[in-house]
């Protein structure tokens, strides 16, 4: 098995923000800029997709910051999405529940207590035959490829089309949800660009695509990028909100990697697309509407709706 790209240790684009450094207590800064870019985008009860959700890190934080009614977070990287599920189960621990003179209060518990006391079995989404698996897949992978942990840049990660096929289709037993009466969490491993999978279908009120366009267009080319905005569009609801965060064209030159990502290089030779003059076309093409962008943040963040 093949990877590409940096994956393990990504701790995301806010890593080059200024300020403090990205911790899970510290609200995502891209989560803050749309908070004031479309008021409400968050809305009570909606469905929320993270496209490339890497270890859960922004999927969490929307499941806890937001009341919406669930947060699917999908990556091709099976390492990321079983970090994703444990940072979720941590992360759920740490909330002292509301009662009835006050609120809940997120990031309550310090990790020492929840590392004494043990993480809450409610949380906790039970799938440990999948667990097994990826740890041999993980055993299997240090033995093979021990070096292919890599930070390169702060952009998302991208694995073989060999690792991801048998997952485009993932059945709803393989991917178990942790549910509440009010909302429902899960992480998906699936190339959700080209997947087929009902469960991951929609329809949302918003899908986020943070960092992750890039790779879809780097592997699936022009034609795939069409393709993936089309998806967007026809998984969202009537006006539904569909979030980018757009990697410049330099970046894609830095994703070339000797020795680790030399079809990276030929695709580059194929794209005709281009972020910063292509995108927005394409997009309302697809019946996506622009709404609002920010250059606030070191890369350029666009909410478009459906029309």
């Amino acid at each position: 098995m093949t990877a590409v790209g940096n994956y393990h240790r990504y701790q995301g684009a806010a890593r080059d923000i200024p300020g403090p450094a990205p911790a899970p207590h510290i609200k995502d800064r891209r989560l803050v800029l749309l908070d004031g870019l479309v008021p409400g985008l968050f809305a009570d009860g909606s469905a929320v997709l993270d496209v490339g959700c890497n270890a859960g890190a922004v999927t969490v934080q929307v499941a806890h910051y937001y009341d919406i009614g669930s947060a699917t977070g999908v990556d091709v990287d099976p390492h990321l999405i079983k970090k994703a599920k444990s940072h979720f189960t941590l992360q759920s621990s740490r909330i002292r529940p509301a009662t009835d003179d006050r609120p809940r209060e997120l990031n309550y518990y310090p990790i020492a207590a929840v590392a004494d006391l043990g993480l809450l079995e409610r949380f906790l989404f039970g799938d440990e035959e999948e667990e097994s698996s990826d740890k041999h897949e993980e055993s299997s992978d240090d033995d093979e490829d021990s070096g292919d942990e890599h930070e390169d840049s702060g952009d998302k990660h991208e694995h073989s089309h060999d690792e991801t096929k048998d997952s485009d289709d993932g059945a709803s037993s393989k991917n178990p949800k942790w549910t509440s009466d009010l909302q429902t969490v899960q992480f998906i491993r699936e190339d959700w660009a080209i997947s087929k999978n009902p469960e991951t279908s929609g329809p949302y009120d918003v899908i986020l695509a943070l960092s992750v366009v890039k790779w879809i267009h780097l592997k699936h080319l022009d034609a795939g990028l069409e393709a993936f905005f089309c998806k967007c569009a026809s998984s969202l609801k009537e006006g539904g909100y569909f979030v980018i965060e757009v990697q410049s064209w330099s970046s894609y030159l830095t994703a070339i990697t000797p020795g680790k990502t030399p079809h990276f290089e030929d695709a580059l030779l194929q794209l005709k697309h281009r972020p910063e003059t292509s995108f927005t076309e394409l997009l309302e093409q697809s019946r996506l509407i622009h709404v609002a962008t920010s250059e606030e943040l070191p890369r350029r963040i666009s909410v478009y709706r459906k029309a």
